[in-house]
């Protein structure tokens, strides 16, 4: 995942310039994994999207124990940690995986390093009432089974459109 290691080659940079203009962009493609729902593909983005938020944790407490990095910057790691969980758990919800036992196993883990419950998200990156809303949701189990259950019952891959990166 390339934001795990644009984190990395970042915060080991002495200094970066920034450009006012796009230098990167994203290409969706029939048959990439951001495009595809099988249950094969859905299993790899989340087991992808898992990796990147322990990876992030690892540099983000790499940073905390040299006591070198802003908290600004562990603040930003922090909140990416929080959105790919966040992404992880829509994409299950979209799919035709049972949530059960990969869900409740995932978001025991990020509790384990304190990114769940998604707190301060959504932020300045996702805004607006549907990210609100869905994470008020997500981050209560006994509305997030029954919002699985409805939004699969009504709308299989259906109304909620999230923008990821």
């Amino acid at each position: 995942e390339d934001a795990l290691f644009t984190a990395n080659v970042l915060s080991a940079a002495s200094r970066f310039a920034f450009v006012p203009t796009d230098v990167y962009r994203y290409v969706r493609r029939p048959g990439s994994i951001m495009q595809t729902t099988t249950a094969a593909s859905t299993k790899r983005l989340i087991a992808d999207y898992e990796r990147v938020v322990f990876g992030l944790e690892e540099l983000r407490q790499g940073h905390l124990r040299s006591g070198e990095a802003s908290k600004a910057f562990l603040d930003r790691l922090e909140y990416r940690q929080r959105a790919f969980a966040f992404f992880l758990i829509g994409r299950l919800i979209r799919s035709d995986l049972p949530p059960k036992p990969i869900l409740p196993e995932a978001l025991a883990r990020f509790r384990g390093i304190s990114i769940y419950p998604l707190k301060r998200f959504p932020g300045r990156d996702y805004r607006g009432v549907r990210y609100a809303l869905l994470t008020f949701v997500y981050n209560r189990e006994y509305l997030l089974y029954p919002f699985i259950h409805l939004y699969r019952s009504l709308h299989g891959s259906g109304p909620f459109e999230f923008r990821q990166e």
